[in-house]
């Protein structure tokens, strides 16, 4: 019966205050703070529909905030809560898709998909490496589908300047995501030219 219950306002307001990055006074919250109360809004939301649809765009503001100057450690954090909610409420989620797509970029110079040589920043290749297990994993359950640019920002992530996000994303493509999609390569093979060389 205990797992059925919401949580409570009271609650909710109180993980809220710890997601700004500063209290009233102008105190700074610490990143891991946040990051914590990130993973607590996430796991409020699996238990309540009402509360994830009014924190979903919060979710995803805060995940593009993040894409270059942020922490690693939220990002990395509302990804994965982002992911679950993929699976608990696939219909809302969804729309976030390309949000979460560009994480398989995270910490580039510049996050857009033509940006092949863009030089990334410190810290953010746990949050690329999350990034390609979470979306695989979702496309081999069917929670998401091939859409949009999330074909060709794999193929950039397997060009990595970080050799253990390269290889696992290469290995990603040409192992279980080819053989739940055989013509996958085939498929998008003219337009990813068109896509990489802008």
């Amino acid at each position: 019966l205990g797992l059925q219950v919401k949580p409570s306002e009271r609650l909710v307001n109180l993980v809220l205050t710890y997601l700004a990055q500063s209290f009233d006074a102008g105190v700074p919250l610490p990143e891991s703070v946040r990051a914590y109360a990130f993973l607590a809004l996430g796991k409020m939301c699996l238990r309540d529909v009402t509360l994830a649809k009014k924190v979903l765009t919060l979710l995803a503001r805060e995940l593009h905030h993040n894409m270059s100057k942020g922490s690693p450690t939220i990002q990395s954090n509302v990804l994965l809560i982002l992911g679950d909610l993929c699976i608990k409420y696939t219909s809302l989620a969804d729309r976030y898709l390309p949000a979460m797509a560009a994480c398989l970029q995270s910490g580039a110079a510049n996050i857009s998909i033509d940006a092949l040589g863009a030089e990334s920043v410190e810290g953010y290749e746990v949050v690329r490496r999350s990034a390609v297990i979470l979306l695989s994993s979702l496309i081999m359950q069917d929670y998401i589908k091939w859409r949009g640019l999330l074909f060709h920002r794999f193929l950039v992530a397997a060009c990595d300047d970080d050799e253990a996000v390269a290889e696992l994303a290469e290995n990603t493509l040409s192992g279980p995501l080819l053989i739940k999609t055989p013509k996958l390569f085939f498929n998008h093979f003219v337009e990813s030219f068109f896509v990489l060389n802008r």
